[in-house]
């Protein structure tokens, strides 16, 4: 129900405010009075097709708000029109989109002229109105369902049946594919690896030379004779006993530093043909990072993805075996659903004519009449219906 209309800009009409009354409401006037520019005004705020040829000479935008009563809440759509012909939409406050504004002129108003947009005219909304009628929409919503599923069972079905020459170029290029990275056995961070390895390997003489370097210069350091002079220093004057345990700290430093020296010389490798060996893994990384994603565990998870559309393809056989008897099945609990949602909608249809023919009568319209005819297009395809 429309509570208030507030006008700003819209056409002649710079700021109208109209509040309707309860029960019924007439605009009366002479020919360009502005009746229509107010339901024009209305259709614009709940989502009508308008530009900025609406806005009012002079006025740099033109804005209508709908105060709308709603399962008992109050909902304010707002919207605007600029010169440059974009329009904005607000409800209760926060920004919307036409589509939510037309959702709720669906529920709100129906707005028509010689019976045209008479939403009670479309079939759809008829079935909505009968279904509420006779509470239905569990059984309702059980059909829906149901024909979703069907419809999702026969599109895989249609897809696996048809086109058998793409089919088999698919699996040919997913067994390739998948054959390709299940060959390379790659591992997750193994790239990484690979790259700190090369670059030791590529470096062992440079970097055997700098460990020498380094042996030989704490070798022929004077460490060890400052400190037994600190050691002396430290006998002679008791104050001095942090300068002892400095000189201690060093030799140790020192000693553990040959040691981890020695120990990293130890372990470099000078070794051309294991360089080669990982140059090559690293090529062969990259190629199929060029194929199949960025990183390695990409490439893992897209030879998991190859392998399982792979085994999906390979048994489409038995997989339309499988879609057949599921759509078999589904088509006739659909038709057992359809069937029942049809005679309850038939029994609550004369339940329907009779309460409206009630009410006709105590608003003086005793030989008016309320008809509900069923009609439907056969389905070839289709749940058989009683």
């Amino acid at each position: 129900m429309l509570e208030r209309l507030a006008i700003t800009g819209f056409a002649v009409a710079r700021s109208v405010v109209v509040e309707p009354g309860p029960g019924l409401n007439v605009f009366t006037g002479e020919t360009g009075a502005g009746k229509s520019l107010v339901v024009d005004a209305l259709a614009f705020a709940l989502g009508a097709r308008r530009g900025r040829e609406v806005i009012a000479s002079g006025a740099g935008h033109a804005t209508v708000e709908a105060t709308l009563s709603l399962d008992g809440a109050l909902v304010v759509v707002e919207r605007t029109v600029g010169l440059s012909g974009r329009t904005s939409v607000r409800i209760n406050g926060a920004a919307a989109t036409l589509d939510d504004a037309r959702a709720l002129a669906s529920r709100a108003a129906d707005i028509h002229g010689q019976s045209e947009q008479l939403a009670i005219l479309r079939p759809a909304v008829q079935l909505e109105v009968l279904d509420s009628f006779g509470g239905l929409a569990g059984e309702r919503r059980a059909v829906t369902q149901a024909v979703r599923e069907l419809r999702d069972v026969r599109r895989r079905l249609h897809a696996l049946a048809t086109d058998a020459r793409e089919r088999e170029r698919l699996i040919e290029q997913l067994r390739f594919e998948s054959g390709e990275i299940a060959a390379a056995a790659l591992s997750p961070g193994e790239d990484e690896a690979l790259r700190q390895e090369r670059s030791r390997l590529a470096d062992a003489g440079r970097l055997t030379e700098d460990v020498e370097a380094a042996l030989g210069a704490l070798d022929a350091s004077e460490a060890g004779e400052a400190v037994r002079a600190v050691a002396d220093i430290a006998a002679r004057d008791t104050t001095a006993g942090e300068l002892a345990d400095l000189g201690l700290l060093l030799e140790s430093i020192v000693t553990d530093l040959a040691r981890a020296l020695r120990r990293y010389r130890d372990g470099i490798e000078h070794d051309p043909g294991r360089l080669t060996e990982v140059e090559e893994r690293l090529d062969l990384i990259a190629r199929l990072r060029r194929k199949y994603g960025e990183t390695v565990p990409e490439i893992i998870a897209y030879g998991r993805e190859a392998e399982a559309r792979l085994a999906e393809l390979e048994s489409c056989e038995e997989r339309i075996e499988d879609l057949a008897a599921r759509a078999t099945e589904l088509l006739a609990g659909l038709a057992a659903d359809a069937t029942r949602l049809s005679l309850a909608r038939r029994q609550a249809a004369a339940a329907l004519v009779q309460a409206l023919g009630v009410e006709l009568e105590r608003l003086g319209m005793g030989g008016a009449g309320l008809a509900v005819g069923f009609s439907c297009d056969d389905d070839p395809g289709g749940p058989a219906v009683a």
